[in-house]
């Protein structure tokens, strides 16, 4: 889900303006506002915790973005909101939420880009009753200056799989 969220971003980043765009004469600036919603449906997900269990996973993307271009570059700053539901094979189901966070400066054929992503995601019983929780963080700067990518993972944390509660 990450990466179609990255990939948004570097779209917008790459795109043709689409939305609508203001220019103000004094400081011949550009500056475009949008926001994209996206719905999505996976099948044949499968639970790394859980062998065995698949799940079929519906959501929602709301992208929402600022650039702002000058004659020696320009800047993007970007925000995506997820949420969507996975029914799992067993009965059970998750929720999860997540945002991510995008900036990008482009100046002189050098792009700097810094992105922040929050993900989280509760199990439930068929009856509501919460199994676990789990929740992974990054933060990730990838540079790209000619044809050198550097990519510098400042924090990448979360839990792996849950401790299941086997109590109702």
């Amino acid at each position: 889900m990450k990466k179609i969220a990255l990939a948004l971003g570097v779209a917008a980043l790459l795109a043709i303006p689409a939305g609508t765009a203001m220019t103000s004469g004094a400081s011949a600036a550009t500056v475009e506002r949008n926001t994209i919603t996206s719905t999505f449906t996976a099948f044949g997900q499968l639970d790394d915790c859980r062998p065995g269990v698949t799940g079929t996973i519906e959501g929602t993307y709301v992208y929402s973005y600022q650039r702002v271009e000058t004659s020696t570059g320009y800047h993007l700053t970007a925000t995506t909101l997820k949420t969507a539901r996975i029914d799992w094979s067993d009965g059970t189901y998750t929720i999860i939420e997540g945002i991510n966070h995008f900036s990008s400066n482009v100046d002189q054929g050098v792009r700097e880009i810094a992105i922040t992503n929050t993900e989280s995601g509760d199990t439930y019983t068929a009856d509501g009753v919460l199994l676990s929780q789990v929740t992974f963080r990054s933060v990730e700067q990838p540079t790209f200056s000619g044809d050198e990518l550097r990519v510098h993972v400042f924090q990448t944390f979360g839990e792996g799989c849950p401790h299941w509660r086997t109590e109702p």
